[in-house]
C-alpha cells in the first residue's frame, strides 16, 4: 500500500475564492492527523503563509504555527 510522508501547500492557490487559506489550512491538518492517527507514521505539511502584506504573512505562520 503507498502513500505519502509530506504534502507540499502549492504557492499558486495562496488565498482563492474557493478555498480560503483558513479553511485550507484545516482541511490540510485535518487530514494529516488522521493519516497519522491511522498508519502510526509522523506525517507533515508545509503549508503556504505567502500573502498580500507582511501582516497578512504573519497571521498566517502564527496560524499554521498554532495548528502544530
Amino acid at each position: 500500500k503507498g502513500g505519502l510522508d509530506f504534502m507540499k501547500d502549492d504557492e499558486n492557490i495562496n488565498s482563492q475564492p474557493f478555498m480560503h487559506w483558513r479553511d485550507r489550512f484545516l482541511y490540510v491538518m485535518d487530514a494529516v492527523n488522521k493519516a497519522s492517527a491511522a498508519t502510526g507514521e509522523v506525517k507533515g505539511s508545509y503549508l503556504n503563509v505567502t500573502g498580500a502584506t507582511m501582516e497578512d504573512i504573519y497571521e498566517r505562520a502564527e496560524f499554521a504555527k498554532e495548528l502544530g
